[in-house]
């Protein structure tokens, strides 16, 4: 209960530290002019017709290839650094022991993954909310933007997929596309944490994160054999993609689902085995 504890006053100490940075409500202020900017073109269209928009937006950001890359690469800044080792940091693992501060990291790690994602489903709600309507399905606009010969295929506006909106209810789609995006940055997040252990000095860990989003990328643009989408967590989030009716090679939801949850385990099992080799070459002791 003691290293608990000390781990969620070391979380607490560093997420005060972040919301304190200037870098923090730069990022939180392009992604909400980034979501307010690919979404405007919804917006006219919905004032044209005539008709308010249902709040079901998240299945199509993450179906929408540029910006979905965008709204990755800011993700990253907020995990690319972690562990940092400041003097202030130094003081904190002298005062709480090692092992404490690097779970508090994850901790930090977690609530990033779970909070930004978060943001994601409900920022384009908030920025354009005179213009929703609470409906329980997708609604006239959506539900026509969906149609294939209708469907807004440029980068400067959201992609609705007819796919999704024919196979799943909106509660359905949020609720997976939401789950699959924080669980894909949770396990990003830890691999990026991972590999900046094993490279202190390089953070290593920028690359790990910049090198799935271009997989992803590229896997969109059909560079990359479709077959690799087996091993691209930040593909999962988008639902047309996931082979939901057992009849393509893609994935399915019980694939991903169990990929994510299994790595995130062995994710967190790696850093701790790191933590005590860190520990034990250091002469350090844990209580």
């Amino acid at each position: 209960m003691r290293i608990l504890r000390q781990s969620f006053r070391c979380f607490m100490i560093e997420l005060r530290q972040r919301l304190a940075e200037y870098q923090t409500w730069t990022l939180f202020l392009i992604l909400c002019i980034l979501l307010y900017q690919y979404t405007q073109e919804t917006m006219s269209f919905a004032n044209t017709v005539g008709y308010k928009v249902a709040p079901w937006f998240l299945p199509f950001i993450t179906s929408t290839r540029m910006l979905k890359v965008f709204v990755l690469t800011l993700y990253i800044p907020f995990v690319c650094t972690v562990p940092r080792i400041t003097i202030i940091h130094d003081y904190i693992i002298i005062r709480s022991k090692h092992l404490p501060y690097y779970l508090g990291q994850c901790l930090y790690i977690v609530f990033t993954a779970i909070v930004y994602s978060f943001l994601v489903m409900f920022l384009p709600i908030i920025l354009n909310l005179t213009h929703m309507e609470w409906n329980a399905d997708w609604g006239k606009v959506i539900g026509t933007l969906s149609e294939p010969n209708l469907s807004v295929l440029n980068l400067e506006t959201l992609h609705y997929s007819s796919s999704i909106v024919k196979h799943f209810t909106p509660l359905q789609a949020m609720f997976h596309s939401y789950c699959l995006m924080a669980l894909s940055l949770l396990l990003i997040g830890l691999l990026v944490y991972i590999f900046n252990m094993i490279t202190p000095k390089f953070h290593a860990g920028i690359l790990v994160g910049t090198f799935f989003i271009l997989f992803d990328f590229f896997l969109a643009t059909d560079i990359v054999y479709a077959r690799w989408l087996w091993f691209s967590p930040l593909s999962w989030s988008k639902l047309s993609i996931i082979d939901f009716k057992h009849t393509t090679r893609n994935p399915t939801f019980t694939y991903c689902y169990r990929f994510c949850i299994i790595g995130i385990i062995l994710s967190l099992v790696i850093l701790y085995a790191l933590q005590l080799f860190k520990i034990k070459t250091k002469g350090g002791e844990e209580e």
